[in-house]
């Protein structure tokens, strides 16, 4: 029986007739050398499987397989049954054919839009986006800045004739302004004023460039060029031989300008104060400048300045003692005053924000209490070139004195609270007139008209009880008179009680009053007329002099006399019957007794009476130690100094920085800076 040709579907160009297919000779196979092209035509060999795996391989292998089955299954199984597995190979399911993947779209390229022109002012980020600027932020502030379109400037008219031709519009431009957050323009005696800040934004394309920002102080023609930083510039100004800094400005725009005018800069969170002064050189014209003198700051005083350290400590110190201006003694206390000076400020620190109204120099000795001692080392000639010549003087003092005090101040008005100085102690002068404490010229002006009073009263409480026709009235105006004695007693002659002599006649003891009183009142205004508070050094203009004469070397030195011999008598003071200096004996013990001693007065050489005490209690309460401390502090000559203390002198000094630290101002602050100079 025939077997039709395969001409279609999987098994395409298969034939039934395997007998028609011409064999290889073996000599020609034999001869023939291997090759990939005989090695793809080598038909398989069939399978010798089961016919559901002959029909699964018929159905789903590859074309040259299918060929392959098929031949070999010919000549072993024959026409018939090849052409009845072909047939259940084609009934088999196909696989759905693969879906060929869709070609990608090609991307179109992305536009990229240029960002739009950005600027920067003090660290603030602007944009300026369709005609308006904003912080480039999203939730960004402008901080006060306030941005206004110049109109273009006018197109010039074509020349006669000519055919106007279309300008391209110029490029727009923004003015900047703010207030300076802070800045103030303060004129002597008048009202201050706000400094605005102001430039001007060139726009061109996608850039923007900013033109200097200047600083313009309202009421004045100044115009201050500010860095990045919002700094202003500085210059060295000379005068005599130290040199001050001031604002670099043109001179002409000084014009119209009074002494004491000042200006306040800020920049970052701090301020700079500069003050308008003609100052006097030792010969030649005067020199007007805005000096720059520190910054603002708000302490117990109120309001002042914290001046600029214009003679760094140590290398001031290291100068004076190179050249001989202090002793070896005095190059000796570096380590305690280095301390000092850190806490406190260098030679030409000066502070008028404290109570004490002008504080100056590396212990900020103030005017009401150890400035004048100090003051009255530094040579004459120096003292002129800074402060004389300015009307100070170191004087005597004479109405400010606690005797002068007790001379119009009753018992009751508490005298001894307003700050009098003792004649050795000195005081300043200010173009002749004593200074004194605000309390102290207050109290002055208050008891002149207080004392008056009191004498006016006394003489009508006399008359009425002269006048009395009644015992009841006359108990009624003696009552009065009494009670005028006790307002007075503790002047002269007004004893606390009254004497015996005349508490039984009403109307000599008005008359005592009367006469008390009259001459206290004289007293009273004679102070009142011949002091002045010394709130008239707490100035700007002071506070530069200061400022100049803490660079001069002798004012240095005399600094440095004066704060070795206090701190001499610190250590010479006895606690309980002993030198402070056997008690406390290294450099740091010494630092914080002499550095309490300058912030608190003596008042703060407590704390070693205070740790004498609690070191006592604990030995004792200790039954091991209790024989040996139950008398300290022993005398001085006992050897329980040497044997018992010294070998816990550093415990004992340990408690009594605790106690002295305690009386200071920044107890926290000086620890650390303690730790920093003595490392413990």
């Amino acid at each position: 029986m025939p077997v039709r040709s395969l001409k279609t579907g999987p098994l395409q160009g298969m034939t039934g007739d395997v007998h028609k297919v011409r064999p290889v000779p073996p000599t020609r196979l034999a001869s023939a050398p291997p090759s990939a092209a005989t090695d793809r035509l080598a038909v398989p060999r069939a399978p010798h499987g089961s016919e559901p795996q002959l029909v699964e391989l018929l159905a789903h292998g590859d074309g040259r397989l299918r060929a392959g089955l098929a031949m070999g299954m010919q000549a072993r199984l024959g026409n018939l049954a090849v052409q009845r597995l072909v047939l259940q190979a084609k009934a088999q399911p196909k696989p759905a054919p693969k879906s060929k993947a869709s070609p990608r779209a090609k991307a179109k390229p992305r536009v990229v839009t240029p960002p739009p022109p950005s600027f920067s002012l003090f660290g603030t980020r602007f944009q300026v986006v369709g005609g308006l600027v904003r912080p480039a932020a999203k939730r960004g502030t402008a901080h006060g800045w306030r941005f206004t379109l110049q109109a273009p400037p006018p197109v010039a008219a074509p020349a006669a004739g000519a055919a106007p031709s279309p300008a391209p519009a110029p490029p727009p431009t923004f003015e900047a302004e703010r207030t300076m957050p802070g800045g103030a323009w303060m004129p002597q005696g008048g009202t201050a004023t706000s400094v605005l800040e102001r430039t001007i934004i060139h726009v061109s394309g996608s850039t923007a460039t900013v033109d200097p920002v200047m600083a313009l102080p309202q009421g004045t023609t100044i115009s201050i060029p500010l860095d990045a930083h919002e700094h202003a510039p500085k210059k060295g100004v000379a005068v005599g031989p130290v040199q001050g800094d001031a604002l670099d400005v043109p001179a002409a725009s000084l014009t119209g300008l009074s002494a004491g005018d000042s200006l306040k800069l800020t920049a970052g969170g701090r301020n700079e104060i500069y003050v308008f002064s003609n100052l006097r050189p030792d010969t030649g014209p005067a020199v007007p400048a805005l000096f720059f003198i520190g910054q603002g700051i708000k302490l117990q005083g109120g309001l002042g300045i914290e001046g600029a350290d214009v003679a760094p400590f140590a290398p001031t110190f290291a100068a004076l003692g190179a050249s001989g201006k202090i002793n070896a003694a005095e190059v000796a206390d570096q380590d305690v005053m280095d301390f000092l000076a850190e806490v406190e400020g260098g030679f030409g620190t000066v502070q008028t924000a404290d109570t004490g109204v002008l504080s100056f120099g590396f212990a900020q000795w103030t005017a009401m209490s150890d400035l004048p001692p100090m003051l009255s080392r530094v040579p004459q000639a120096n003292f002129d070139r800074y402060l004389g010549k300015y009307g100070l003087a170191v004087a005597t003092p004479a109405l400010g004195t606690p005797h002068s005090v007790h001379t119009f101040v009753p018992r009751g008005g508490k005298p001894d609270r307003l700050s009098a100085r003792n004649p050795a102690e000195h005081c300043l002068t200010l173009n002749g007139v004593e200074l004194v404490s605000t309390r102290l010229h207050k109290a002055a002006g208050d008891w002149a008209v207080k004392l008056a009073t009191f004498g006016t009263q006394a003489q009508t409480a006399k008359a009425d009880w002269l006048a009395a026709t009644t015992a009841a009235k006359k108990k009624a105006a003696r009552k009065t008179i009494v009670a005028l004695w006790g307002k007075l007693a503790g002047l002269p002659g007004v004893p606390a009680t009254v004497p015996t002599a005349l508490a039984a006649h009403a109307d000599q003891m008005a008359d005592h009053l009367i006469a008390a009183a009259g001459t206290a009142q004289t007293q009273a205004a004679a102070v009142d007329a011949g002091t002045q508070s010394v709130e008239g050094l707490r100035t700007n203009e002071w506070a530069l002099r200061f400022q100049l004469a803490g660079k001069d070397a002798d004012v240095q030195a005399a600094e440095v006399h004066q704060a070795h011999d206090s701190f001499v008598g610190t250590l010479a003071a006895v606690t309980s019957g002993i030198p402070n200096s056997r008690l406390l004996q290294s450099d740091r013990a010494h630092a914080v007794l002499f550095s309490s001693w300058i912030n608190a007065g003596p008042r703060a050489l407590a704390g070693v009476k205070q740790a004498v005490t609690e070191f006592h209690d604990d030995k004792v309460a200790d039954p091991k130690t209790k024989a040996d401390w139950e008398k300290f502090p022993w005398p001085a000559a006992d050897p329980k100094w040497t044997t018992t203390f010294d070998p816990v002198i550093d415990d004992f000094e340990s408690v009594a920085e605790t106690k002295l630290l305690a009386f200071t101002f920044d107890p926290v602050r000086r620890k650390k800076l303690l730790n920093k100079h003595f490392p413990p």
